[in-house]
């Protein structure tokens, strides 16, 4: 049987990531991004370079928008991840707590003490939204990323018929 859009869009694969002695399993969807898609965020990111001559909030405002641009496009591809919190912010950054605070009570009480919000509890799957994703290691979603590409990517090895 013929394949058709809607096969595409249910596409699915699931990817299991080695960190260390931890892993990370990632659900993505191989076809969200198309290149449509590609070139409209592209035209965009364009049009508003093109339209700031040499600001500095405009520069500002042009890496705010292609972080964010980034973020959405990462939460557009990921479906599903295995990614546990805790996880706080202060001042719009990620506020570190202490490995040991397991228990969501006394991670509330420490974040609260140090003028943090809790976003995500211990051992809660980090939602996978830009606000969140916002306060994660940049190079982290990055490999992240590369890693689903390689993934996406043919194998070199498998013979071409």
């Amino acid at each position: 049987m013929p394949v058709n859009i809607y096969d595409l869009e249910e596409d699915r694969k699931t990817l299991t990531m080695d960190f260390g002695s931890d892993t990370l399993t990632v659900t993505y969807r191989p076809n969200k991004l198309t290149p449509a898609r590609e070139l409209a965020i592209l035209r965009q990111a364009r049009s508003e370079s093109l339209s700031d001559e040499n600001d500095d909030d405009e520069d500002i405002e042009r890496a705010e928008f292609n972080i964010n641009r980034q973020l959405s496009t990462f939460s557009e591809l990921v479906e599903a991840w295995d990614f546990l919190g805790p996880l706080a912010e202060k001042d719009g950054e990620r506020y570190n707590l202490p490995r040991d605070l397991t228990d969501t009570s006394e991670a509330q009480a420490f974040c609260e003490a140090h003028g943090a919000t809790l976003v995500v509890k211990p051992g809660e799957v980090v939602p996978i939204k830009p606000e969140y994703l916002k306060l994660i290691g940049s190079n982290f979603l990055m490999l992240v990323v590369t890693r689903i590409n390689e993934d996406m990517r043919p194998d070199p090895k498998r013979r071409r018929r």
